[in-house]
């Protein structure tokens, strides 16, 4: 049904639709055209017109394209050489760090380290100051303390600055 949906109602939108689940393009999603007939006859906008004067706040907090990312790769504590894993979970699974495994990624420099910010909280994450726990946790946001400092394996600064800016 989801791609009914989006064959009969996204128009030029359905590429990025497609973009994002690539493994969807191609699928069998069954005859349409009576639904792509009803649409014609009762004359029905575009998916471009609803957007833009029906939930024209859409596309900002949901553009059509990813955005580029401001930083990626592997993220290492800077007290510790530890690195954030998710791989062991699934959503809702907790977050741990661990041993960083050997890379061909760059080391960070000194300009790309620093606080992993919340704003809904107002916490940063913090890696567990015990000597053998793998507990990564939000805590009150501290400059001085390392255990909330953290390195990206790639960096962006201007598209950092440019997500700040967007966000004030």
């Amino acid at each position: 049904n989801l791609l009914r949906v989006v064959e009969v109602w996204m128009d030029e939108y359905k590429k990025y639709f497609y973009k994002r689940r690539p493994h969807l393009k191609g699928q069998d999603f069954g005859d349409i055209s009576a639904q792509l007939a009803l649409k014609k006859k009762l004359n029905c906008k575009s998916f471009k017109w609803f957007l833009e004067e029906v939930g024209p706040d859409i596309l900002k907090y949901y553009p059509p394209e990813e955005p580029e990312p401001a930083a990626w790769g592997a993220i290492k504590n800077v007290a510790k050489d530890v690195c954030l894993d998710g791989s062991h979970g699934n959503e809702g699974m907790r977050l741990k760090a661990k041993m960083c495994l050997a890379t061909n990624e760059r080391e960070s420099s000194d300009q790309d380290k620093g606080q992993l910010y919340h704003p809904i909280s107002g916490k940063c994450l913090e890696f567990s100051s015990k000597s053998n726990s793998e507990d990564v946790y939000m805590a009150n946001c501290n400059e001085q303390e390392l255990n909330q400092h953290w390195q990206f394996a790639h960096f962006n600064s201007s598209r950092l600055d440019e997500i700040n800016k967007n966000s004030r």
